[in-house]
């Protein structure tokens, strides 16, 4: 079952983001391949177009990843009337990380491309996509 809620907020003028974001909670899985990490659970606590802000609770992320590291994160859409349910798949820059509420951590991160996906697909990130991106000029 996937909860979702939808908050506009407004961006105030010293705001960094480059676009709205809505406050939505997806489950999602994320993998950060060039550490060899396994996959962590966690929850979405917002989202925009350029970003999204997970939240993890500390026994999921026993290895706190540093910023600037590059991730696969694999979000669980909800349900549609189309009979093969979606995901998200973004690789993404870790940009911050801060503690939450008690057991809890936050990491915002920064997304550079996104592709939908069924939920059925490996979720193996492919090793050469994931090299060329994570290589390409567009993430320095």
């Amino acid at each position: 079952m996937s909860l979702i809620s939808f908050t506009y907020k407004v961006m105030s003028s010293d705001e960094r983001r480059r676009g709205y974001r809505f406050d939505m909670r997806l489950t999602c899985r994320v993998s950060f391949p060039r550490k060899a990490s396994d996959k962590v659970s966690g929850t979405t606590k917002d989202v925009s177009r350029s970003g999204l802000l997970i939240l993890f609770p500390e026994n999921e992320l026993p290895k706190v990843p540093a910023v600037g590291d590059m991730a696969r994160i694999v979000l669980d859409l909800p349900k549609t009337p189309d009979p093969s349910p979606k995901c998200l798949d973004c690789m993404a820059r870790v940009v911050r990380i801060n503690d939450a509420e008690l057991g809890h951590r936050l990491v915002a991160f920064e997304v550079r491309s996104m592709r939908f996906t069924g939920r059925n697909e490996p979720d193996s990130p492919d090793e050469e996509s994931f090299s060329e991106f994570a290589d390409s000029d567009y993430l320095r």
